[in-house]
């Protein structure tokens, strides 16, 4: 059972086509999915974010602590007077929340919430809510339900921190109608629907009644609908009888019925076999990594940031493409740098996937899909993103379109270095051919951004979206030189040799040193940001991994002394706006100025390069004081007490975690992958 101590945060589900949440009661609190026009659409209990508070910082943190908090309203069952008592939460399968009830004495209900997978692929836009109901002789002979909910189905709010410019919200325009006991809701301003039917079933997943005396009310001046139903369930004859509800979605109500009506015929206990068969897996071959033996409690983390990352941050997109967000709640964006990051963990899943202890069946279903996902990811980067200007966004919505026309120099590098690990790691030729044309042309962009005097290349903003005062960042630096000698040690471009390539990015590192060592309190330390004019600003920031790696990545060696004085500045009080130390300190950012599991990341990572166990033992009792009750990471904690101080949801730093513990036993972070 999760551990109600740590921060309470949503129980989340999906299938990489419809994610979701529910809270500790099994009622739904959001429900979401791919919307062409306006990226990402969720049916949802919660308000609108407001028009006029765009840019204020301040209740942008409170709306989005607000969607995680125990009592937002959700909607979905209601059993008996009031709230049972102590509700008891878990996975016992990845991405499938279970909370149990007792109700009355006698009666214990098992509330199961899944995104559905059938015939080895994900069942269309549709989720289940299956209520299992287990009496005893001493229950009473009929369960009352009630199923409600005040529900609006909308665009996403995309509340940001550094807002890039606010997407207006599409106008609310509702219609319904109840056919055959299937309830069918239009939101023509958003061009989107969703379908609702809620059934008896026997505990063969047949259905035995449909309810279908729905009442809908629009409500909060047309923005939402206040929607019920109530039924009486008979114990008597079978015991032990299901209560459903399926979802659909389509882009009228006609297409979200028939998403129900073929759930219906594909039968809710084959839907949830196949669905508990497809998560299974992940288990085995996370078992076969040994984590325990270190780290107690790892193998939790690692199966809860995985299953996160696969269930709830893939978006298709047409037929060939997928986008990769970072959470489906807060942020449905995608950033380059994140979504890169989430693919390594998805190719360190996959090496020990070929782990010899597990079957020859389970190692190619598991590669099957991950590299399907990856090579989808690649064709959404190159082919379905928008580049303004020559260049990746800041931000984009899942349908490619760039929300945030900001210059960040690491987003331009990550879809290359991408592109390279996938062919590295798989030996796909045919996607590297198709899109080495944009490939080349996006080096050629970044390659004409360089220095008028030196090969460094400017940035308008930090890896953390935040303004520089000057332009050139260090850890931005690595990811170019990461580029070039990458693709030079892979022969992947056409129009310039591996040693043309390897040669400049030789310049890139020599003028690293040359421009980018600065003298702080006595000690040469690479400077975060310079101006290339002598000036300069010291810090290092929790997103700022390229420079923890720099040795993996063959830049310097681990003994080099600029870096390890540059480690040693910013895992200290001197890294004043970086570092916060409490009784849960650690490395953070002045994004969101609390300490980071990024950091802590990559403290855990840095102590077992160094092989010092002290350090390691403590940064990983740290984590597990960060980590919300579901095993999934924040953005960002109280340094005093653990508790989410901002953003509950967040993809990247699971699977860093997953990327620093599976990657390798010796904890070269993505050596695999180097040329």
């Amino acid at each position: 059972m999760l551990d109600r101590d740590l921060s309470y945060k949503p129980l989340d589900f999906g299938n990489g086509l419809v994610a979701g949440s529910v809270n500790a009661r099994g009622q739904l609190v959001a429900l979401n999915i791919s919307n062409a026009v306006h990226g990402y659409a969720t049916l949802t209990g919660a308000g609108p974010f407001p028009d006029d508070r765009w840019y204020d910082q301040a209740f942008v943190r409170q709306y989005r602590a607000g969607l995680a908090a125990p009592d937002l309203p959700g909607f979905g069952f209601n059993f008996g007077q009031g709230d049972p008592p102590d509700p008891e939460c878990s996975f016992p399968v990845p991405a499938i929340p279970l909370v149990e009830l007792t109700p009355v004495p006698g009666l214990n209900l098992e509330i199961l919430t899944f995104a559905p997978w059938a015939a080895g692929e994900p069942a269309p836009a549709a989720a289940l809510q299956i209520v299992k109901v287990h009496s005893q002789p001493t229950a009473p002979a009929r369960l009352d339900y009630r199923w409600s909910g005040a529900l609006a189905l909308v665009r996403a709010s995309y509340a940001q921190l550094t807002e890039g410019g606010p997407l207006p919200l599409p106008p609310d325009e509702y219609s319904f109608t109840v056919i055959d006991g299937i309830l069918g809701i239009e939101n023509h301003g958003l061009g989107q629907a969703v379908a609702l039917l809620v059934g008896e079933f026997n505990n063969s997943g047949q259905l035995t009644g449909v309810l279908g005396d729905w009442k809908v009310t629009p409500v909060n001046g047309g923005h939402s609908l206040d929607i019920s139903l109530t039924g009486s369930l008979s114990l008597e004859e079978n015991r032990n009888p299901w209560l459903a509800v399926i979802y659909g979605f389509g882009r009228d109500r006609e297409s979200a019925r028939a998403q129900v009506l073929d759930l219906v015929v594909a039968n809710l206990e084959r839907l949830l076999d196949r669905t508990v068969e497809r998560w299974q897996p992940f288990d085995r071959i996370i078992e076969t990594a040994g984590l325990e033996k270190t780290y107690p409690g790892a193998a939790w983390l690692v199966r809860q940031a995985l299953a996160y990352n696969l269930a709830c941050c893939p978006v298709p997109v047409g037929d060939r493409a997928t986008c990769i967000i970072t959470d489906h709640q807060l942020l449905p964006l995608s950033w380059n740098r994140d979504s890169y990051w989430q693919v390594q963990a998805f190719l360190a899943l996959r090496k020990q996937a070929q782990n010899p202890a597990l079957s020859l069946s389970t190692a190619q279903e598991v590669t099957a899909w991950l590299d399907e996902l990856v090579r989808r990811h690649l064709t959404w980067l190159f082919e379905v993103a928008e580049r303004p200007q020559d260049a990746w966004g800041r931000a984009y919505l899942t349908n490619g379109r760039c929300k945030d026309l900001v210059f960040q120099l690491d987003q331009q590098c990550y879809p290359l270095l991408e592109l390279a690990d996938y062919l590295e790691a798989t030996g796909d030729l045919a996607i590297t051919r198709r899109l080495k044309p944009r490939l080349e042309s996006s080096l050629e962009d970044l390659l004409a951004r360089k220095a008028p005097q030196a090969w460094l290349f400017p940035t308008s903003e930090t890896p953390a979206d935040d303004k520089v005062d000057m332009p050139y960042n260090f850890s931005c630096q690595l990811n170019a030189w990461r580029v070039l000698t990458r693709l030079a040690s892979l022969n992947l471009v056409d129009s310039y040799s591996p040693a043309q390539l390897q040669a400049i990015a030789d310049r890139v590192r020599r003028d690293i040193y040359r421009y980018m060592v600065a003298e702080y309190q006595g000690r040469p330390v690479f400077a975060y940001l310079t101006d290339l004019a002598g000036n300069y600003r010291f810090y290092h920031d929790a997103n700022d991994w390229p420079t923890i790696l720099a040795p993996a990545w063959g830049f310097c060696s681990q003994d080099n002394q600029v870096w390890r004085n540059t480690l040693d500045f910013a895992f200290s009080a001197a890294n004043s706006l970086g570092y916060y130390p409490g009784t849960v300190g650690g490395l953070g950012s002045v994004h969101s100025p609390h300490p980071w599991p990024l950091g802590s990341i990559q403290e855990l990572y840095l102590a077992r390069l160094f092989k010092d166990d002290d350090r390691s033992a403590r940064t990983w009792a740290n984590l597990g004081r960060m980590v919300c009750w579901d095993g999934n990471f924040p953005e960002a904690i109280d340094e005093n007490n653990g508790k989410v101080a901002s953003r509950h949801w967040f993809g990247w730093p699971g699977a860093m975690l997953t990327i620093a513990l599976l990657a390798s036993n010796d904890c070269t972070l993505l050596q695999q992958y180097n040329g």
